[in-house]
């Protein structure tokens, strides 16, 4: 089965999709489920879950995008928030202390990837080595990462627009409609990651799309 791990709506800063349209466009376009990973919020990942109970053909797994110290971390199976700020460090103690995974979202993003030093002082063993948004010289230094560091790799569209949904995603060997098993073979790191890196002409258009949402939040960071 197939789940896109990485998608935000309108809780996000920047997201623009409400949760119950991505549950209908994810059903639509062939997805098992999808994660929703609003930045530093989990009030649109509880509403999905939710709604989710009520349409039996897509799992909702819980999630946040977390922005650290230094960069940000994808954590699934939470359903508190967890602090932003926190050292990516502590950030994964969190997150483990709320019974969820912590995964290194796109490492070697401009601005709010980890780093290659962060990922592996902080010791990460899951890391997204496909990400829609990330252009394919930075998902293939991901992956290289990961494998040097025996992670398990994970994708997603980090979706902010319905149409991206599912340009990216994860495909897990089970079929399952439980959250708690998802998370399982996550942390088994029983998962690859399927779908596209952006075009260099899709990349120069987020990129501009994060510097004018940046300067509209007064030069403030998500």
């Amino acid at each position: 089965m197939r789940l896109d791990l990485h998608a935000h709506t309108i809780y996000s800063a920047d997201g623009n999709v409400e949760p119950e349209i991505y549950i209908k466009h994810a059903q639509k376009i062939g997805l098992a489920g999808l994660a929703i990973t609003d930045h530093n919020e989990v009030k649109g990942a509880i509403k999905a879950y939710q709604l989710a109970k009520k349409n039996k053909d897509v799992t909702i797994v819980r999630g946040v995008e977390v922005s650290t110290s230094n960069g940000h971390v994808l954590a699934y199976g939470v359903k508190d928030k967890i602090p932003r700020g926190l050292t990516p460090e502590e950030t994964k103690e969190r997150i483990v202390e709320l019974g969820g995974v912590a995964v290194a979202a796109h490492p070697y993003r401009l601005v709010s990837g980890l780093g290659v030093e962060t990922v592996k002082q902080a010791k990460f063993d899951l890391v997204e080595v496909l990400n829609h948004r990330s252009p394919k010289h930075e998902n293939g230094r991901a992956l290289k990462l990961a494998n040097e560091l025996g992670a398990g790799l994970l994708g997603g569209s980090d979706a902010h627009y319905t149409w991206e949904l599912g340009l990216a995603a994860t495909e897990f060997k089970i079929e399952t409609d439980n959250e708690g098993d998802i998370i399982a073979e996550i942390s088994k790191k029983r998962t690859e990651p399927i779908g596209e890196s952006s075009t260099f002409f899709q990349g120069v258009a987020m990129y501009s799309k994060l510097v004018v949402h940046w300067l509209k939040r007064g030069f403030k960071r998500i």
